[in-house]
């Protein structure tokens, strides 16, 4: 994978409305064909979104990696807590979030260029590239990381 900008920009307000998905399961991959499935009955239910088959596929890779990434990193050996997804749609763009209440998460230095990275490793730096902007933050009380996708 070629150089690319994965560092990070500050997390931003929400969307001002309520989300059009919110959803929320215990930090487990065995949630995450579900958080899935109510993502694309939304998308499904969407007009903009008809018969966009390469926008559907990223914003799935977005959710998942999202997801998976939280699962793995939020809760570090720690009993498994909460996860949240929340999803705002418009007519042209989505906006995709993905909430812990885990140990925090210090951005790799190593994604700020995308270079180096070990085996699974990749997650973030393929947001980054799927994503029009990415946020984020975190502290030992939970990570949030949102991003923004156009077509």
């Amino acid at each position: 994978m070629g150089a690319c900008n994965c560092a990070p920009h500050p997390l931003g307000p929400e969307p001002n409305r309520a989300p059009d998905l919110k959803w929320s399961a215990p930090a487990l991959l065995e949630y995450m064909d579900r958080a899935l499935a109510e993502a694309d009955h939304l998308f499904e239910a969407h007009p903009g979104l008809s018969g966009r088959k390469e926008v559907l596929f990223s914003l799935r890779l977005l959710i998942t990696e999202l997801y998976s990434n939280a699962v793995r990193h939020a809760y570090g050996g720690q009993p498994i807590g909460p996860l949240s997804l929340k999803i705002w749609l418009d007519e042209r763009s989505a906006v995709i979030q993905v909430e812990d209440q885990g140990v925090g998460f210090r951005w790799p230095t190593a994604l700020r260029s995308c270079e180096c990275l070990e085996e699974g490793g990749y997650g973030l730096a393929l947001v980054s590239q799927y994503a029009n902007r990415l946020e984020f933050q975190s502290s030992p009380k939970g990570t949030v990381v949102r991003c923004y996708k156009s077509w």
